[in-house]
């Protein structure tokens, strides 16, 4: 029923789906159908022959045809075995890697940060050695205003601009059996309130103490007075102590001086301590790093007389441990030499400093006369107080 010119439609069909040419079906296309019958290379486009170079002509397509529009990409191959298997070791790698680099990546929370240095840094400035005593308990204001300890001035050197107050209470007996000894039942009582402030600039400190005193004394036969009590201020006490000198690898230096200037009626306060001349004390001090814990301090010096009369040598012997982060034991030996009238003083001074913040620092003191002579003398005298640190 077929007519004889029906032939592609019998032609069976290749393996890529394109029908196979045969003799028959290319006669009957006739001879102008020339790019048809052009078999198809591997990537599917027609090979070019030079019948089908003619046929296009010079508008690069067959005459009186439009455009082909080329059929799209195939891969008719499809991805060998190493392929895939390459494939699939790099997927299990990036499965194995990619969690564990996960888990060291933090997020930064735009509130938080942390700060890595290398083992053994020191927490100081860049270019800026790390001081050779470091801020303890033990840095507090003594009785003259100064750092130091509760009688002696130390060399340590905290940081500049900051200001330091301090108060601190003493109590003594006037019933000394030394020096001008009582007679009988002559006795009497002193109590001090030291009222102290500090400012550490950069390369010195400057302190102002304001001492304020009350006592009584019943001593008729030994002085020859009445019974009598007083208060008042005392002599104001001025301070000045360098401390820019360099810390060395065990020691460190300093000195500086102190005005103890007459305020008031130093009269009716001279059973407290005060005295009637102005006096000037110069000293200088070492302190040296016995340990991480110790450390040990010795101060010299000479108290001057604005009359001449009481020029006296003084010293100071000190040794500071570390309890803890915030305890310090201190015990002194202090004195006053005076040559030629036998008017020498030694002081065993021991106590404690604790410092419940970095801020403050609260100390307890027990005094006990090794050698002393003083006009209203004492043997023992307790001591408490505080310092404010900014």
């Amino acid at each position: 029923a077929k007519g004889p010119t029906d032939t592609m439609s019998e032609v069976p069909l290749c393996r890529h789906g394109w029908r196979r040419e045969t003799p028959v079906s290319r006669i009957a296309k006739g001879p102008t159908d020339t790019m048809s019958e052009v078999p198809l290379c591997r990537h599917g486009w027609r090979r070019e022959t030079p019948v089908s170079r003619i046929a296009k002509g010079p508008s690069g397509h067959e005459e009186g045809q439009p455009s082909p529009t080329p059929p799209p990409a195939t891969f008719p191959y499809p991805p060998t075995a190493p392929v895939v298997t390459l494939t699939l070791v790099l997927g299990f790698l990036l499965l194995a890697i990619c969690p564990a680099a996960a888990a060291d990546v933090r997020l930064y929370d735009g509130a938080s940060y942390e700060v890595f240095s290398v083992p053994d840094a020191e927490t100081t400035a860049p270019g800026r050695a790390k001081p050779l005593l470091q801020e303890t308990p033990r840095n507090a204001l003594n009785q003259d205003g100064l750092l130091g300890y509760f009688v002696s001035e130390t060399a340590d050197k905290l940081a500049p601009g900051r200001m330091f107050a301090g108060a601190r209470y003493q109590y003594r007996e006037l019933n000394s059996r030394y020096g001008v000894a009582y007679k009988g039942n002559d006795k009497g009582t002193v109590s001090s309130l030291l009222l102290s402030f500090n400012y550490i600039g950069d390369w010195a400190e400057w302190s102002a103490t304001v001492p304020v005193h009350r006592w009584d004394l019943a001593a008729p036969r030994t002085f020859n007075t009445t019974a009598d009590e007083n208060e008042g201020v005392g002599n104001l006490r001025l301070g000045w102590k360098a401390t820019y000198l360099p810390d060395r690898s065990y020691y460190r230096f300093a000195y500086g001086a102190t005005a103890y200037v007459t305020t008031g009626n130093p009269d009716r306060m001279l059973p407290a301590g005060s005295r009637r001349e102005d006096e000037l004390k110069l000293y200088g001090c070492v302190t040296t790093r016995e340990s991480d814990a110790a450390v040990l301090n010795l101060q010299l010096g000479a108290i001057l007389n604005s009359e001449n009369t009481d020029d006296r040598f003084i010293y100071g012997l000190a040794l500071s441990y570390e309890a803890s982060a915030h305890a310090t034991l201190i015990g002194e030996l202090v004195g006053e030499v005076q040559g030629g009238d036998d008017k020498d003083t030694m002081d065993a001074v021991i106590g404690i400093r604790l410092a419940p913040t970095v801020h403050s620092v609260l100390e307890f003191a027990y005094t006990k006369n090794l050698r002393t002579y003083r006009a209203y003398g004492w043997d023992e005298q307790l001591q408490t107080g505080f310092t404010i640190r900014w």
